[in-house]
């Protein structure tokens, strides 16, 4: 889990929803939006739709948070930016690596579209 700067709040995630710029990947759909901090600030939202089973939807968003966690996409950058990721159901035969690998190039998509 990522430390709780990190994370968005819950009224943060509406606007996120109705207001940020789309940007999609092979394995997410990402609104993305500026924000006023030094660091980046993310959520991920799993649909039940994508499975039926909360153990795979829990298992997913462990992962998916593990990545962003580990590939430094929190640290202190350039970037200020809050994201909401939504992942795409061909992530669930995807490994841990290939994500890590698509939320990396997904936030490079952002800083390149700014």
């Amino acid at each position: 889990m990522i430390p709780k700067d990190f994370r968005l709040k819950r009224n943060h995630i509406n606007y996120l929803l109705n207001k940020g710029d789309s940007l999609s990947s092979r394995l997410f759909i990402a609104r993305c939006a500026e924000n006023n901090k030094d660091f980046s600030r993310f959520c991920v939202i799993i649909s039940r739709k994508l499975s039926n089973k909360a153990v795979e939807r829990n298992r997913l968003r462990r992962q998916i948070y593990e990545a962003i966690r580990t590939s430094e996409l929190t640290t202190k950058s350039t970037t200020n930016v809050d994201i909401a990721l939504i992942p795409k159901k061909l992530i669930l035969k995807k490994s841990f690596q290939e994500i890590k690998e698509d939320l990396i190039n997904l936030q490079s998509k952002w800083i390149s579209k700014k």
